[in-house]
């Protein structure tokens, strides 16, 4: 699983907790959905345009 988003989300962040404490394996991409929207766009079709 790839967790797409910054820490300072506190959606992204209890995302992260709560893979890590069901030990589920996760990549993490910090990416801003302002800086780096056409990395989202290739993940997700509704990013910001």
């Amino acid at each position: 699983m790839i967790l797409i988003g910054q820490y300072d989300s506190s959606f992204v962040r209890r995302v992260g907790i709560a893979l890590t404490l069901y030990g589920l394996p996760f990549e993490h991409r910090p990416w801003s959905s302002f800086g780096d929207a056409g990395q989202i766009r290739a993940h997700n079709p509704i990013a910001p345009a």
